[in-house]
């Protein structure tokens, strides 16, 4: 299928998904323009994780439509799975394989894969080539995750909490120089965080999740545009106490 580069990175129409009775995502029209840097911002147990996790397909929805880069989501995802990155909060790898084996490993799952992308990765980011997994420190399992899911270039990138246990060093050297190439390169990244400080350094767009509704989305700037701080405006919409979110930094 011929893609409009006009079309967004990410558009659900009425998208839910429900457990039971339980509402985890409700109704939400999310519209993500290309190359944006997305924060999908709300507190834990919001609904941003299983938001993700119907945009990847690892869920199917209750109800509703989801288009990717211009093509629709349906029950065959391999049309778009190249073009898509996706770092997980869990981070999950094989802690026996080494950090060269777990390249490799993943290497042959993709046809887009560049060595030369992943060498300049693995350099700047300094990874261990010959380490076993198991021994990685939780800094060193991101840098590699994000080296796994950015080796192919893919066209959108999205970050599940990305910073989750990470030192403020890590999260500054790690995700910012990161997200800022790939934003200068033109490609779209969405990721999810409940830290009002993360927010407002990396994202250029804010999509704000509570309780599985979509509460506000659009730039920034225009959230920002009268006097009130960010995160007073996050306080008013998602009803927490300033405490909340200061701990959530």
């Amino acid at each position: 299928m011929t893609t409009n580069r006009a079309d967004p990175a990410i558009e659900t129409i009425k998208l839910s998904r429900h457990f039971g009775r339980y509402k985890a995502v409700s109704n939400v029209s999310l519209r993500v323009p290309r190359g944006s840097v997305c924060a999908l911002f709300g507190l834990n147990g919001s609904g941003k994780t299983t938001l993700i996790r119907l945009l990847l397909r690892h869920l199917r929805p209750t109800a509703g439509t989801i288009r990717l880069l211009g093509e629709d989501l349906g029950a065959d995802t391999r049309a778009i799975r190249e073009r898509v990155g996706y770092v997980a909060e869990s981070r999950y790898l094989y802690d026996w394989m080494t950090v060269r084996e777990t390249l490799e490993f993943t290497r042959s799952f993709h046809r887009q894969w560049d060595d030369a992308k992943a060498q300049s990765l693995v350099e700047r980011l300094g990874l261990p080539l010959e380490q076993r997994v198991a021994r990685l420190s939780r800094g060193h399992r991101a840098r590699l995750c994000l080296t796994l899911a950015l080796a192919y270039s893919p066209e959108l990138i999205i970050l599940d909490e990305p910073t989750s246990g990470l030192d403020v060093l890590v999260r500054r050297e790690v995700l910012q120089n990161v997200i800022e190439e790939i934003s200068q390169e033109g490609r779209t990244v969405l990721f999810s965080s409940h830290s009002v400080d993360e927010v407002e350094r990396l994202a250029d767009r804010v999509a704000i999740i509570h309780d599985g509704c979509l509460l506000r989305q659009g730039p920034i700037d225009e959230l920002k545009s009268g006097s009130q701080p960010l995160e007073d405006i996050l306080v008013a919409l998602v009803g927490a106490q300033p405490a909340e979110l200061e701990d959530a930094k």
